[in-house]
């Protein structure tokens, strides 16, 4: 599964053809959870994926969530940034995915932003993303990272 957030809302019909798009193996479909799902929709059928948004008005930045399910568990957080970056290239929106740092994985509040095709590091301490306090993002720096390219399947490709 993989989180995105993003700093506007987007069409659902839109995020479907850009993960179909990104990975044209699959079948794409739109399940909120609360109505029957789509009649198509075959859990058993792993080339099926499925996704799902929810905004939060109160979160004044990246309050639009896109969750995607079904994709291989493997490599699930550079596919995260691999699809972050591609939203972010063909919505021209800001998005965002939470980030581990290397140097110090104990804390939770650092996140990869993707903006304008530059990538960059930054710090959600203090802010409505991270901890719903009124602050808002802090970015660290531009940031080096290797986004690594996924097939027709969503698998990594090397």
């Amino acid at each position: 599964m993989e989180d995105i957030y993003l700093d506007r809302k987007v069409d659902t019909e839109e995020i479907g053809k850009k993960l179909h798009n990104l990975f044209p193996s699959l079948s794409v479909f739109y399940y909120d959870f609360k109505d029957i799902p789509p009649t198509d929709l075959d859990i058993e059928n792993s080339n099926q994926i499925f996704f799902n948004t929810y905004y939060q008005k109160e979160k004044f930045e990246f309050g639009f969530t896109i969750s995607i399910y079904r994709t291989p568990d493997e490599n699930s957080n550079e596919r995260a940034m691999f699809i972050a970056k591609s939203f972010s290239d063909s919505f021209k929106v800001r998005t965002l995915v939470p980030y581990i740092l290397p140097q110090n994985p104990q804390d939770p509040y650092y996140d990869i932003i993707f903006d304008n095709g530059k990538i960059f590091l930054a710090d959600d301490c203090s802010t409505s993303f991270g901890d719903d306090t009124d602050g808002i993002m802090k970015i660290i720096k531009e940031y080096n990272l290797n986004i690594y390219s996924f097939d027709s399947y969503a698998k990594m490709s090397y």
